[in-house]
């Protein structure tokens, strides 16, 4: 009796008996779902990997795409700096000719009143050059993100090939530990510079200190490790703060705690206050509400500790 072989589909088995056969065949569709059993926990986080990175492209998109709408601000300054008005003078908004239409026409350019035409003229070159230096390096970012996509895709794909149990012992040991994938979930080789995020050393520790909203959840959901310590203000808005904690220490020394919960209160709406509260936490017990905007967090557990606002970062 032959009976086709489930990992070989150009083979052929000859068995004595049908019970030899029916035995052989569940045997081995006992062997494939075991193989699949042990590569799922692999795959699952593989995915989890590929999907934060899919995330994390449309984000680094969608600032490329505020970059691109600010070079139309070098075409503004020009029209305005020949427009032929006096330049310091204050006006609310300017008529100029927009030769760079595809037929010339009359455009109008609110102006900011407190300052004079060529200020508001400087202020538009200014951001026109900071977004050309920040859409190189979310260009770099997302060059680099697609790569690494493009390779935890590529090794999902050899992963759900693999169906023998002699390819899968042979490649079992190469495998990262989960610990080690999970810290793949992020392009953290991306210096925290290039992501525009405040950095300082206090006492040893490295300080990480968000700036708006999307850039706060960059730090905390991308960058940080589990057991860095967290610290954000309580019931204002503010920056996110990051205390690196690469021996996954307990508790922070309480000279670093209280200079990092004072850069929370500082960089935060209630920086005239004398007293600030500042919730802190390991990184782990901070998670996202599904479907909540920017920089809004729910805290599994915290501490808190009342400190004076105070600026690290310019002494």
């Amino acid at each position: 009796m032959e009976l086709e072989s489930l990992t070989r589909t150009h083979s052929s088995r000859v068995f004595a008996n049908i019970l030899e056969a029916a035995k052989f065949y569940f045997d081995e569709l006992e062997g494939r779902l075991l193989l699949e059993h042990a590569k799922m926990p692999i795959l699952r986080d593989m995915r989890r990997v590929a999907k934060r990175f899919a995330d994390r492209e449309k984000r680094l998109q969608r600032e490329q795409q505020k970059y691109a709408e600010a070079e139309a601000l070098q075409k503004t300054a020009q029209m305005l700096t020949s427009s032929g008005m006096k330049m310091d003078q204050h006006y609310e908004s300017a008529k100029v000719t927009d030769y760079f239409a595809h037929e010339p026409r009359q455009i109008e350019v609110p102006l900011d009143t407190t300052i004079s035409l060529r200020e508001n003229v400087d202020r538009m070159f200014k951001r026109y050059q900071k977004a050309g230096r920040g859409q190189s390096i979310v260009a770099k970012q997302l060059t680099e993100l697609r790569n690494q996509r493009a390779e935890i895709e590529e090794q999902t794909k050899r992963l759900q090939n693999i169906k023998d149990w002699d390819t899968w012992m042979a490649i079992a040991s190469k495998i990262p530990s989960r610990s080690e994938r999970g810290s793949a979930s992020a392009p953290t080789h991306v210096p925290a510079q290039a992501r525009r995020f405040r950095t300082l050393t206090i006492d040893g520790r490295q300080i990480l200190v968000g700036k708006g909203a999307r850039e706060n959840d960059d730090l905390t959901f991308d960058v940080a490790a589990p057991d860095d310590f967290w610290f954000h203000v309580a019931d204002y808005s503010g920056s996110h703060v990051i205390v690196r904690n690469p021996g996954k220490d307990k508790e922070l020394e309480q000279p670093v705690l209280v200079k990092a919960a004072q850069l929370a209160a500082y960089f935060s709406q209630a920086r005239n206050s004398s007293k600030v509260e500042v919730h802190y936490t390991k990184r782990k017990y901070v998670t996202k509400p599904r479907h909540a905007k920017p920089g809004l967090v729910r805290l599994l557990e915290f501490k808190s500790i009342k400190v004076e606002p105070k600026n690290w970062l310019d002494m």
